[in-house]
């Protein structure tokens, strides 16, 4: 629905953004206006006429809404507590429900920072090891450890026991927040998909889908240095999951996190912890080295016993070359996160340049008086400049894109020939 190429999308989108704004918030003037003498005049027999005929108004008015997709979502954490380098320490920790084990003599140590993604087959104990590490869960043999001033955020699915289903949803998230700010409260509710409309609506009136997007909410205004969660985005909109993957990424403190959204695992985790049938095993590295590393352990299981035996000299050649390869991958796939990066900022200042360039066109067309020649230069000149500032931005950024469109090429020619 957007012509032109990105840039010209970037710039039609934040017209179209304005001018919805602009819209919203003149009719809400106007609404309020007659909303207020609605009020006034109610009980009032001589305004009787005159108020009816407002209430048949606003009965008519067509409610501007700004589209999900046009929102700017934003949140930040709180800052997380201090605490030491040591979040979670687990030794020897094992669990079974019955006859059937989950898994066995599992230690690991959670260091301060870790965004550490814990993944493996349906029935593996994901979600057990999180209410486990929450101390939700206390029926296991070992030791769980948390590290000295340690407070965490825990959510899973059926977190949504611990809201008060009396309260209204706008008052359930102030007994969390440590803001007043209810306009803010209203627009992370917002973005959470909580219309105006749905802030004052009971809890207790609330799908199972909603109230477990309410609990996510209120851990995630909690102060906590060590986040636990389990599929935190299971009932959020693509918007809502790109806005709590942002904040994830800038937050300062821990995070532990099960989630079968393998976008959201790329972007978030640096080590990994795979819950396998055989014992867990550990990643240290992002999701693409998980996903490569598996694939060599595959590759190697199904070939035949014997060329599986190599001597030691082929084992450390064979590694040295994966490390070189991965390495190298590592490398351009670091680098292509970084040019996005840089093109995204390029587009951003285009636009501004733009804005600019349409501010000076405006101006010069308020100059009704021509024989003020100083003034008319001095904005030519100015509109030569952002002119000549556009057209290298746009440069830059075309040279951009073609180098990204080939170190795309050459990853996906490295990642064929895996």
């Amino acid at each position: 629905r957007y012509s032109g190429n990105y840039s010209s999308y970037q710039l039609q989108r934040e017209q179209e953004l304005a001018q919805l704004e602009k819209a919203y918030k003149n009719q809400r003037k106007e609404l309020e206006k007659t909303e207020q003498f609605i009020e006034r005049f109610r009980y009032k027999a001589s305004k009787a006429r005159q108020v009816q005929s407002r209430e048949k108004q606003l009965e008519k008015v067509e409610i501007i809404e700004i589209p999900q997709h046009l929102r700017k979502l934003s949140f930040a954490f709180p800052l997380p507590p201090h605490c030491g380098n040591d979040i979670v320490t687990v030794d020897n920790l094992s669990k079974s429900y019955g006859s059937l084990q989950i898994f066995k003599d599992l230690s690991l140590m959670v260091n301060k920072g870790d965004r550490l993604a814990v993944t493996g087959r349906n029935g593996a104990g994901k979600s057990t090891l999180l209410r486990m590490l929450a101390q939700i869960d206390s029926e296991f043999s070992g030791t769980i450890g948390l590290g000295t001033g340690v407070q965490v955020g825990y959510f899973a699915q059926d977190t949504e026991h611990t809201l008060n289903y009396g309260n209204p949803i706008l008052e359930e998230v102030e007994t969390i927040s440590d803001t007043s700010d209810i306009p803010r409260l209203r627009s992370l509710l917002g973005s959470f998909l909580f219309s105006d409309d749905d802030v004052d609506k009971k809890v207790s009136v609330l799908s199972g889908g909603e109230r477990s997007r309410l609990a996510l909410l209120k851990i995630l205004l909690h102060p906590a240095n060590l986040l636990i969660l389990d599929e935190p985005t299971n009932h959020l909109d693509i918007n809502a999951k790109q806005m709590l993957l942002q904040a994830l990424r800038q937050y300062k403190g821990t995070v532990v996190f099960v989630s079968h959204d393998t976008h959201f695992i790329k972007n978030i985790a640096n080590r990994i912890l795979y819950l396998s049938e055989d014992a867990p095993e550990f990643f240290e590295g992002d999701y693409d080295y998980f996903s490569w590393k598996l694939e060599q352990k595959e590759a190697i299981e199904q070939l035949p016993s014997e060329d599986r035996n190599v001597g030691e000299s082929g084992k450390s050649q064979a590694k040295e070359t994966a490390a070189i390869s991965w390495k190298e991958t590592n490398r351009i796939k670091n680098r292509l996160r970084n040019m996005h990066d840089e093109a995204e900022e390029l587009l951003e200042a285009i636009a501004g340049k733009e804005r600019e360039k349409i501010k000076i066109l405006d101006d010069m067309s308020l100059e009704k008086n021509y024989s003020n020649s100083e003034s008319i230069t001095r904005l030519l000149r100015q509109k030569e400049k952002l002119e000549v500032e556009h057209g290298h931005m746009e440069e830059q950024w075309l040279l951009l894109h073609q180098e990204i469109d080939e170190m795309e090429a050459l990853l996906g020619i490295h990642d064929s020939g895996n």
